[in-house]
């Protein structure tokens, strides 16, 4: 089993500030924490494909900064999807999309990829969501719902992947379209 460490979350995502990565890292560890995890814990990835990774981290965010819980899902969701892509995908996070779009950042092709072009990163779209707990019905509402949105995206003719990540079990779900 591959293990993942949200510790060095920023080098899989050079494209991205790394001081916002190792927020979105902190995020992560506060959601995951919040539900009783420790670092170690076997994350599943259901969906177009699966895997198990561990998760692994040292990080001791400062909780003051964190007592809304949506903040921390919302943020951790955007590290665990980045993570899923990075490792899972021919493609890495290269910009976050303008509201409207339907969907959160564009994707492209890793620099060791033939098809890689710097000046066009417009391969692919990424629409993330997150969940506490996560029923299982709420998961796959929420699933449906984000790949709906991504419809308004469509006509660019990309592939548009959405990672819904419920931080209770955990589990992480990536669709491709």
């Amino acid at each position: 089993m591959k293990t993942l460490n949200l510790d060095d979350f920023p080098n899989h995502c050079p494209q991205i500030d790394p001081v916002q990565c190792a927020f979105y890292a902190q995020g992560a560890v506060v959601a995951l924490e919040k539900q009783q995890h420790k670092s170690g814990v076997v994350l599943t990835v259901d969906g177009d494909m699966s895997e198990h990774f561990i998760l692994k981290w040292s990080l001791t965010p400062n909780l003051s900064g964190w007592k809304e819980g949506r903040d921390s899902t919302q943020f951790g969701a955007l590290a665990i999807a980045f993570l899923m892509v990075t490792s899972l995908t021919e493609y890495t996070v290269v910009e976050q999309s303008p509201i409207g779009t339907g969907f959160d950042y564009y994707l492209g092709f890793k620099e060791d990829d033939p098809r890689f072009d710097p000046d066009n990163f417009m391969n692919a779209r990424l629409e993330v969501s997150g969940l506490g707990k996560g029923t299982t019905g709420e998961i796959s509402d929420r699933i449906r719902e984000k790949m709906n949105q991504t419809s308004k995206s469509d006509s660019w003719n990309i592939p548009a992947y959405v990672s819904v990540t419920a931080f209770g079990k955990p589990i992480s779900f990536l669709r491709k379209k």
